[in-house]
């Protein structure tokens, strides 16, 4: 547990230098002194990521040692025709990457400096440039979806990806064409690495919808149907992902409402108070376009009733909250209204970080992987 009160210290004390300089500087200073110091923050949540343990008795996260077991498998095949036609069916992306790293003798720790530079990176890119309150939005991160590295590789892996290409799409939107190509590539490669990343194709079409209150209550009332019959969304999910699910659902159980549903709510509540500021919002172009991701999110959370792999496909909508969250605060015209409600978040969410499972789901006691060698 250590190693997690040492990050929750760490942003307490980078949110205490900005509070002291604030004052002092302009606010584009500001925003350049922000973006510094949750820079410094990132280094730490990659190199925790990185350089987990992974050995048999010590290994962090539920699916690390399925993962390590798999690389050195997979890795000590030679890179003959027929083993790769064979094997390149099931995630061919990542299975190339793991048959690479292979041939260059390299051990499992560099499949996770990737991961942890791929999709941390990719998160600490999306909160640079689109937070009006990177600090803020990285203890969201680290509260709410850091954890999810420390398990995962495939999909983090196409979760990053994922971000990298709505990143890009936006920053070639002139050039129409080639913002499209590099965004359906970037999928595409997602999709190779873990097949959950198809939910989030329309995911560029749903950030262009213009904020409009009759469609948000259209997407609400949706959301609602799909959470009142969840089980039958559920069955759904399931027959649709076919032998895709069931390759996966061994290694879980059903989680029913114990996973998210607090989530579930605390996203539903800032979309209920956007929609009261929204003439406010409505100012502000990124929190109108990630209203519909979170609603997209909203929509699709009930597939985690179907357990297995399936329960993390609303992700790809939910790594977008951290920036949504700070946004829409960002808005509340009342600045003692916003101190309230931000102190309010950030206790909230400090105790359900501090609160979460952490021995069950393998985070804690936290091991190195050098420091056990």
């Amino acid at each position: 547990m250590l190693i997690y009160y040492v990050i929750i210290i760490v942003w307490f004390i980078i949110e205490l230098i900005y509070l002291s300089k604030k004052k002092k500087y302009s606010v584009n200073i500001n925003e350049s002194m922000q973006k510094k110091l949750i820079k410094f923050l990132f280094i730490i949540l990659i190199f925790v990521c990185a350089f987990r343990a992974y050995d048999r008795q010590h290994y962090i996260g539920i699916d690390t040692r399925g993962y390590y077991e798999s690389y050195i498998q997979k890795t000590n095949y030679s890179l003959q025709a027929n083993q790769l036609i064979e094997n390149i069916s099931g995630d061919p992306g990542y299975y190339l990457l793991e048959c690479f790293l292979g041939y260059m003798s390299l051990p499992f720790n560099f499949l996770l400096i990737i991961e942890a530079f791929v999709y941390i990176g990719a998160i600490y890119l999306f909160i640079k440039h689109y937070s009006k309150d990177p600090i803020f939005s990285t203890l969201f991160f680290i509260c709410l979806l850091f954890s999810f590295s420390m398990s995962t590789i495939r999909q983090s892996l196409a979760m990053g990806i994922c971000l990298l290409a709505y990143m890009l799409y936006y920053k070639y939107k002139e050039r129409k064409m080639k913002a499209i190509i590099t965004y359906g590539l970037l999928v595409m490669l997602a999709i190779s690495f873990h097949k959950s990343a198809i939910v989030f194709v329309p995911a560029i079409l749903i950030s262009k919808i213009k904020y409009n209150k009759k469609l948000i209550f259209v997407f609400l009332s949706i959301a609602a149907l799909t959470m009142i019959f969840k089980n039958q969304f559920a069955n759904f999910v399931i027959s649709w992902a076919g032998g895709y699910s069931d390759k996966y659902a061994a290694s879980y159980s059903v989680t029913g409402d114990n996973v998210g549903t607090k989530f579930y709510i605390f996203i539903l509540f800032f979309i209920l108070l956007n929609i009261i500021f929204s003439k406010k919002l409505n100012k502000n172009s990124e929190s109108d376009s990630l209203i519909y991701m979170m609603l997209t999110m909203l929509i699709i959370f009930p597939a985690v009733q179907s357990g297995g792999a399936m329960m993390r496909i609303y992700y790809y909508y939910y790594m977008f909250a951290p920036v949504y969250i700070a946004n829409t605060l960002n808005c509340l015209a009342d600045k003692n209204l916003r101190l309230i409600v931000k102190l309010f978040i950030i206790v909230f969410l400090i105790y359900l970080f501090l609160n979460g499972n952490f021995v069950a789901n393998r985070l804690a006691p936290y091991y190195f992987s050098f420091s056990i060698l």
